[in-house]
């Protein structure tokens, strides 16, 4: 079987650049916005499933959670040094959620190895997967899977493409169900029509990285790939395919933090853990699950432009922190679908208009159009949720 690498992309050829790193990447998705509002990342955990990570590194003191693991052989933690092609990878992805300068600074990481010198084994990865989930029980903070990993070449969906596919699908849809979204990279090879898996089965929120900022760069790999680019443009690297929803974009361009420097669409997956560590970090004690939390940050998200190297009509939204912790916002309480703090008959009008009408619903309830009326937590308000919201009515709040 094929190992899978780390999704990062070989050096560019710089023509024209302004300021790079987490601290433009980060005030480009406005996550500095919700950092002054007080919401950090406190309380949550990503479960980074990478290379291990650089247990000393200044940038994670205080944000390695325990429960760490590997499945490689060896131990989830290290102490040697920090090779971005080697074990550093996912020391440098935990920066990018974790670190001072990062999109979540007081979330944690829980460090699940995956990756040895010659890459991972797909199989291990469905392990990392089921033993965060499992890894919940234990530690309710676990809310975040990363996955700045990947392999292959897939069209939207790949559930039923392969044995290992179908385990990954599975996984992951059982991570979503017990309240915790992942994120996965969709590779770097400059594909228009196919991406990576992980990121190709139907529970993940799938990443591809864009531009913070007017760059002008030619890649030395993949060939051909070049950018003229403005804000909010996909990078002609990332792997893009038709008819995938959940489908997000973030910065992946030159993004510096804690002594590592690169770019792909694994910079990219690790800003949008970094956004769903604050989300769940503004709703500490909200029953949101993963497939909820999925639902608010990309319906939230922003148009991009299109990748020069794959202009598809179906195009990533790029991420955005504010619009995502807001739409969290609303109190945190099922079949509450008015936001009046109590579950009564008053809720029943804007129940049925989120089931027959949604795009009505939103406009009149913005703030409350998933989290209180998911009542099953599916992802959506559908004909699943008539007899729980029922109940709720019943029993004045959700049993």
């Amino acid at each position: 079987m094929r190992r899978w690498i780390p999704l990062i992309v070989a050096e560019a050829v710089l023509l024209a650049k302004a300021a790079f790193g987490t601290d433009s990447s980060v005030p480009f998705i406005n996550a500095d916005v919700v950092h002054a509002q007080g919401i950090t990342g406190q309380g949550v955990t990503v479960a980074m499933i990478d290379t291990g990570i650089y247990y000393e590194h200044p940038g994670l003191a205080g944000s390695i959670a325990g429960g760490g693991i590997s499945f490689e052989g060896g131990i989830p933690y290290y102490d040697g040094g920090a090779d971005i092609y080697g074990y550093g990878h996912g020391t440098y992805m935990s920066l990018i959620v974790t670190d001072s300068s990062g999109v979540a600074p007081d979330a944690e990481i829980l460090s699940v190895r995956v990756f040895g010198p010659f890459g991972a084994d797909p199989t291990d990865v469905v392990l990392g997967i089921n033993y965060a989930r499992n890894r919940r029980q234990v530690d309710p903070s676990i809310r975040v899977i990363n996955l700045s990993l990947g392999g292959g070449s897939y069209s939207c969906s790949c559930d039923n493409d392969g044995a290992v596919n179908g385990a990954l699908a599975n996984a992951v849809a059982a991570a979503n169900s017990t309240g915790i979204v992942t994120f996965a990279a969709t590779g770097n090879e400059m594909q228009c029509g196919y991406i990576c898996s992980p990121a190709c089965v139907s529970g993940a929120v799938r990443v591809a990285a864009e531009y913070d900022g007017n760059y002008n760069v030619t890649w030395m790999d993949p060939p051909g790939c070049g950018d003229f680019s403005d804000e909010y443009r996909v990078t002609c690297f990332s792997n893009i395919a038709e008819y995938c929803d959940w489908f997000l974009a973030a910065p992946g361009y030159d993004i510096s933090v804690g002594g590592f420097s690169s770019h792909g669409t694994s910079q990219a997956t690790a800003h949008c853990s970094g956004v769903a560590a604050l989300m769940y970090s503004k709703a500490v004690g909200c029953d949101m699950s993963g497939w909820t939390a999925r639902q608010i940050i990309w319906w939230s998200a922003y148009p991009t432009a299109s990748s020069t190297s794959c202009p598809l009509p179906w195009q990533p939204e790029a991420v955005n922190a504010f619009f995502a912790v807001n739409d969290t916002s609303a109190p945190c309480i099922r079949g509450d679908m008015n936001c009046d703090l109590s579950v009564d008959f008053d809720d029943i009008s804007p129940f049925v208009r989120a089931l027959v009408s949604q795009e009505g619903y939103e406009a009149t309830y913005p703030t409350c159009r998933w989290l209180n009326g998911d009542i099953d937590g599916n992802g959506q308000v559908d004909f699943d949720d008539i007899n729980p919201f029922v109940r709720c009515l019943v029993y004045a709040g959700c049993p």
